[in-house]
């Protein structure tokens, strides 16, 4: 047989695998290409990794609603957020905080947002354990919400309690 006759024999209806050598510049090419891939999979799985780890963050009415809460604690230092809700333009924040003779209390605050006429974000109502805030106190409040945006509110949002962490629990 020659060799034009072996190249056309097939194994088992298939024709043999033969084996063509690449060039330098087609290997550098693939090793390229192959580096660009790993670089983008390792890249997004950085950002994945990245943007997992960042803690959960509110809107501006969470952090305006905040920092109100943190002016009527008697020890802004010590509160601690426990839990929130949200419904639509009303945030409802359970917090807890160290009184001034060390006893821990526990209180939530129900602020209601809505937009006045001149387009500015401003706090409707506000209650404090059930117990309905002064318009007085909430027009003077309403005054500094453009100071308290452009300084940056505290906006980090904890994470939930597992209602079966008892020590969480007691800690809080």
């Amino acid at each position: 047989m020659t060799r034009a006759a072996e190249s056309l024999v097939t194994v088992g209806g298939k024709r043999p695998k033969t084996k063509t050598r690449i060039t330098a510049a087609q290997r550098r090419k693939k090793r390229r290409i192959q580096k660009s891939i790993a670089g983008g999979v390792l890249f997004m799985l950085i950002g994945l990794i990245w943007f997992g780890v960042q803690p959960l963050r509110g809107n501006m009415d969470y952090g305006i609603c905040r920092t109100f809460a943190e002016l009527q604690a008697s020890s802004a230092a010590t509160m601690r957020i426990i839990s929130y809700e949200h419904y639509g333009d009303a945030w409802k924040i359970f917090y807890s905080y160290t009184g001034p003779y060390g006893e821990q209390k526990s209180n939530f605050i129900d602020c209601t947002f809505t937009t006045d006429p001149a387009g500015n974000r401003v706090m409707r109502e506000a209650k404090i354990n059930r117990t309905e805030v002064t318009k007085s106190e909430l027009r003077l409040f309403n005054l500094s919400i453009p100071g308290i945006i452009k300084a940056g509110p505290d906006l980090i949002i904890p994470p939930p309690l597992e209602e079966t962490d008892l020590q969480g629990l007691r800690t809080q």
